[in-house]
């Protein structure tokens, strides 16, 4: 399994305090859904990595989910009707899933933030894993049938968001915006690997 060393600290109260230059979490789950780990802790429900248009596309979505463009604060609890908790504001018997999940990682000391164990979760969770019945909570969707097949991060989040995300109020707009901004990051990140003519790193 892919291993992520990520801290972060939980605050319901008050907004997240990051810098806008701590892209640790955002690297990470890059990493990870555009791995082959993501396709094996799906249970296969998932059946290729994304595209980095599709990450940049849920990544996109998770920003606006949570309310932290760095995602470092994951383990929030939304305002307001039906009260989503986690990294896709799970909702419904799906909270309940998670809450038992969140409550097994609270007992072995496990931060609930911890990038590693919320991208886990989504992967799993996605796969029917935790659904104490054994069906999908959430793959009767389909909504990661094809996770390589769009052509912008826009058009990844508008579609995430139509079949997985399903919120009362989409905010098409501002997921798309935070796509295209985290799909600039993958592409920084690319740059920041490039070898130079001169076999430095830029």
């Amino acid at each position: 399994m892919i291993e992520f060393v990520l801290y972060a600290t939980m605050s319901e109260q008050q907004p997240p305090q990051i810098s806008q230059q701590d892209y640790r979490n955002i690297d990470a789950a890059f990493t990870y859904l555009m791995s082959p780990q993501v396709v094996q802790d799906s249970g296969g429900r998932i059946p290729r990595p994304f595209s980095a248009q599709a990450a940049a596309g849920l990544l996109g979505s998770w920003a606006v989910e949570t309310g932290d463009p760095n995602l470092m604060q994951l383990d929030v609890v939304e305002r307001g009707y039906a009260a989503g908790r986690g990294l896709s504001q799970y909702t419904g018997p799906r909270r309940k899933a998670y809450d038992s999940q969140r409550e097994s990682w609270m007992r072995t000391g496990l931060d609930p933030n911890l990038m590693s164990s919320q991208l886990l979760y989504f992967a799993q969770e996605y796969g029917g894993q935790h659904d104490p019945n054994g069906a999908s909570l959430s793959g009767y969707t389909r909504a990661f049938d094809n996770p390589d097949r769009f052509g912008s991060a826009s058009e990844a989040s508008e579609y995430f968001t139509r079949t997985y995300f399903k919120p009362s109020i989409p905010h098409y707009d501002r997921r798309a915006e935070e796509a295209e901004r985290m799909y600039t990051r993958f592409k920084q990140k690319q740059l920041e690997k490039r070898p130079t003519s001169m076999g430095y790193f830029i």
